[in-house]
């Protein structure tokens, strides 16, 4: 089998569609070049300010739902004297923050952060992060660490709001609403953003990302128990995200100021929406009269 020519990783058969003996986390970066030489905005777009091309922030995820799944096994162990690596009953996962609405509108909202970082069996777990694996290390070509990881979990909170404000009575966990938000955020920043990749490059990624987010969603339908809502409002809000941050990824003076803005203007509505679920919840509404 070949190497690439870049990194030395034996080769596979490349999404993107490209002749040169480049891997796949390679291909795109090899598409600097000629974007550099073709474009008048060149100088411009490849400040980008991302590349950490260790794709250490991807990693660490990684390891947080590796070591906390490791965790919950262990205490699985100390309880029941037994290695249980697939599903059980699941009200046991709400001792460790899974979501479910009477536990997460009744004051513990730190359990939408972290049920994302929970799973239902080993299967659950590599099957999240073996897409994310992929899928982060796609996005940190063009997401700085810091924008990635804020992207990655701002997604994961709004699929675990959505999921348990849509099926309160649900336990519900899983690192996919915020895998899916990874796979929104590409698909809407390949579609609108400024990004230093041949046009060719851009709709080979653009059309490989566009179909896991379908063939998921589908598969999701498919099978029982799946949290195809939280999958929905990942990819939504990831798509979101695409759209206000997109062009706005140089290193730039006003870039950076922009982005800073824009997060917190995204906290602050997703604070909103929040409390109108919360309060709603427990049957509280709001109405304005004018007097």
């Amino acid at each position: 089998m070949a190497n690439c020519a870049t990194c030395g990783t034996a080769l596979q058969t490349s999404p993107f569609g490209g002749t040169e003996p480049i891997c796949v986390a390679c291909e795109p970066a090899s598409a600097l070049a000629p974007a550099q030489q073709n474009s008048p905005e060149s100088e411009q777009q490849l400040s980008i300010s991302t590349a950490d091309q260790t794709f250490r922030t991807t990693t660490y995820i990684v390891l947080a739902n590796v070591l906390y799944y490791l965790y919950f096994v262990a205490m699985i162990y100390a309880r029941y004297g037994q290695v249980l690596l697939g599903p059980i009953d699941a009200r046991f996962y709400l001792l460790f923050g899974a979501d479910q609405g009477q536990f997460t509108f009744g004051g513990q909202y730190w359990r939408l952060l972290a049920s994302n970082y929970i799973h239902f069996g080993v299967y659950h777990l590599l099957g999240n992060m073996w897409c994310l694996w992929g899928l982060g290390r796609l996005t940190q070509l063009f997401y700085s660490p810091r924008n990635y990881f804020m992207v990655y979990t701002y997604a994961g909170l709004c699929g675990s709001l959505l999921s348990v404000w849509a099926h309160p009575q649900v336990i519900s966990a899983g690192a996919s609403g915020a895998v899916f938000g990874v796979a929104g955020v590409m698909l809407t920043t390949l579609q609108f953003g400024k990004l230093p990749i041949d046009k060719q490059v851009r709709q080979n990624i653009f059309k490989g990302v566009l179909q896991f987010a379908a063939l998921n969603l589908v598969i999701g339908l498919a099978i029982p128990h799946v949290d195809n809502i939280g999958h929905i409002g990942g990819l939504l809000s990831g798509m979101l995200l695409g759209i206000v941050f997109g062009k706005h990824l140089d290193s730039s003076k006003k870039s950076r100021k922009y982005r800073r803005v824009a997060w917190l203007s995204l906290i602050f509505f997703y604070l909103l929406a929040l409390i109108y679920v919360a309060f709603t919840w427990n049957g509280v509404s709001f109405h304005v009269t004018r007097t």
